[in-house]
Parts: C-alpha cells; sequence; structure tokens
C-alpha cells in the first residue's frame, strides 16, 4: 500500500500460534509496526474521497498436490479464481509473478520435482 510494506513470509512464520493470531488481526501484518502508518493512509485516503492500491501475500504450505485436474482445479487456479471475486482486483502472481516477462526461458525454468 503506497510506499508501506510489510515483510516476506518465511517457514518459521508457520506455527499454529502465528496463524491463529493473523487471523484475529484487524490488520493481518507480521511486521505490527506498519499497522499504524496503514491506519493513517487509509483515514487519508477515506477523507479524501479516494482509493489506494494494495498487495496481498498468501503462503502455501505443506499443500496436497497430485489429487486434482492440473489444469482447472491446481492451487493456482482456485486462489485465482477467489481473489478475481473480489471487486478491483487486477493482478495475481505466482513464483516468479510479472517478473518473469524480464526473464529468458533458461532463467524462468520451473522444473516439476515428484
Amino acid at each position: 500500500m503506497k510506499d508501506i510494506e510489510d515483510r516476506d513470509f518465511v517457514e518459521s512464520d508457520i506455527t499454529q500460534e502465528n496463524i491463529d493470531k493473523l487471523r484475529n488481526m484487524t490488520l493481518p501484518v507480521l511486521n505490527e509496526e506498519i499497522v499504524e502508518k496503514i491506519e493513517k493512509v487509509v483515514e487519508k485516503t477515506r477523507e479524501e474521497k479516494e482509493f489506494t492500491w494494495w498487495n496481498c501475500g498468501t503462503y502455501g504450505y505443506r499443500t496436497s498436490c497430485g489429487n486434482r485436474d492440473p489444469y482447472f482445479e491446481s492451487m493456482e487456479s482456485e486462489l485465482s479464481r477467489m481473489i478475481f471475486s473480489v471487486p478491483a482486483t487486477k493482478g495475481i502472481e505466482f513464483g516468479a509473478g510479472f517478473g518473469i516477462t524480464e526473464m529468458t526461458g533458461y532463467e524462468a525454468n520451473d522444473e516439476m520435482y515428484l
């Protein structure tokens, strides 16, 4: 949101305690120091009858694989379907995301491992 960024997930963040904490937060962020900044931007935006853009992140951990249709029921397909039901959603990134447009095929190689 504007120039405010939360930190990225790391595997050690994925604990039941942290998941429960995030679920109960009004603004679920990893770096709680940015909450006040976000609230100020939201209030200013509301006062100006304007809007702002948000980036939201998710983290999949120990997801099951291989038991669904790889094209129409993949994790990316299902998340995209849900996320694009939110009005004003303009894009979604997986893996290297939109930055993949700046890579060669060799750099962007995304092999499947079983």
